[in-house]
């Protein structure tokens, strides 16, 4: 069958609503699934290449996760795009690669509207 591809996308600008529930659109904890990090020199370049992605968003974003599901639903792959950390105390990078990572497993969870 061929692939949908489901594609979201999501940026982390600020901080979510750290009391309210996660409520997640779908879960692949414990599931296989194939996990693909594009990493970029800086922001800029970041957004260079999402730009040119499908579906891409209109507006500038600190890192991006996308997945992608077969006919019946179930996703298969996860790219996540991010931008390679300075060093292993740049905490602002680690904390965005974490947040797509989290996008990855439990799909879209921002209020509408919030990045």
């Amino acid at each position: 069958m061929k692939r949908i591809v489901a594609a979201a996308f999501f940026l982390l600008v600020a901080s979510c609503d750290q009391d309210r529930p996660l409520e997640p659109t779908h879960d692949v904890t414990n599931l296989d699934q194939t996990i693909q990090v594009h990493t970029y020199a800086s922001k800029k370049s970041l957004n260079r290449a999402v730009a040119k992605l499908e579906q891409a968003p209109d507006y500038e974003v600190e890192g991006l996760a996308q997945w992608r599901m077969d006919a019946i639903g179930n996703v298969k792959r996860c790219d996540i795009h991010v931008v390679e950390p300075k060093s292993r105390m740049d905490r602002a990078q680690m904390e965005t690669w974490g947040h797509e990572l989290m996008h990855c497993i439990y799909g879209s969870y921002h209020r509408e509207g919030e990045r």
